[in-house]
């Protein structure tokens, strides 16, 4: 199975048609979007759901995506988040072709085993409103990290995140390409929940968004390395996406 994995939209649906233009292109039917999807129904009243959907109908496409710290998740979670929207893999269903991925969720495609954890710190938090662009629901609480490790308690081979995990030198990433990333403890401690989950599920491969940077990494953990992929967002093109097949994934031992 091959997937097309995507960055950051922020909404850009002129960015989404692009991504479902490459997907259409390589032949693939699935797009993973990995957060600050752009859930903003209390602006638009559904307008940017309801012209995805058509795109991923007219292209042929399933969009799958994990909230980000830039989603309204309290409406998110009131309005949609219910049983009767929830499949058997727990995707949540928004519109025709469009799934959201609550945090914590774990399911098998192909006889590959993956992890969704959406979530992570705004650093901008001082410059929006709440309820507006910020809401305090946007990191990655205790809870779900527990119930990211439960769910994912028999191992997983791929975890699609938002943040990146503790450990990963994202500093240095930013310092090669000439920019610099400040330091934010609230960012550290959800980075830090994120490498809980991590040792507690023991994936191969780990792929974010957030930073709106492309790199690939691998990362040394305890248990063996980890190949680390973050995506660029809206505007990037290339550097915003990646294909993923499930076929080259290394079966668990």
């Amino acid at each position: 199975m091959r997937m097309l994995i995507a960055g950051d939209w922020h909404g850009d649906l002129w960015h989404a048609k692009w991504c479902m233009d490459r997907a259409q292109q390589y032949g693939i039917t699935c797009i993973v979007q990995l957060g600050d999807f752009g859930y903003w129904e209390h602006q638009d009243e559904g307008k940017f759901l309801d012209q995805l959907s058509r795109l991923a109908k007219n292209y042929g496409v399933a969009v799958y995506w994990i909230d980000g710290n830039h989603e309204n998740h309290v409406l998110l979670r009131s309005t949609y988040c219910v049983p009767e929207r929830t499949d058997e893999n727990g995707f949540v269903q928004m519109r025709d072709r469009i799934f959201y991925i609550p945090r914590g969720t774990a399911w098998e495609w192909a006889g590959v085993r993956f992890l969704g954890l959406g979530g992570a710190f705004s650093v901008d938090r001082n410059s929006r409103k709440e309820g507006r662009s910020f809401w305090f629901d946007e990191t990655i609480t205790d809870e779900e990290a527990e119930l990211a490790c439960e769910n994912g308690k028999d191992g997983v081979d791929v975890v699609f995140a938002h943040d990146v995990f503790t450990g990963v030198d994202i500093n240095l990433v930013f310092a090669m390409q000439g920019r610099y990333l400040s330091k934010s403890p609230p960012s550290d401690r959800n980075r830090d929940r994120l490498k809980t989950v991590v040792d507690a599920v023991q994936p191969s491969q780990f792929l974010h968004g957030h930073y709106h940077v492309y790199y690939k990494q691998n990362v040394m953990q305890h248990y063996g390395p980890v190949r680390v992929v973050g995506l660029g967002c809206d505007g990037m093109e290339v550097d915003s996406i990646s294909v993923f097949d499930t076929e080259l994934v290394a079966p668990r031992t």
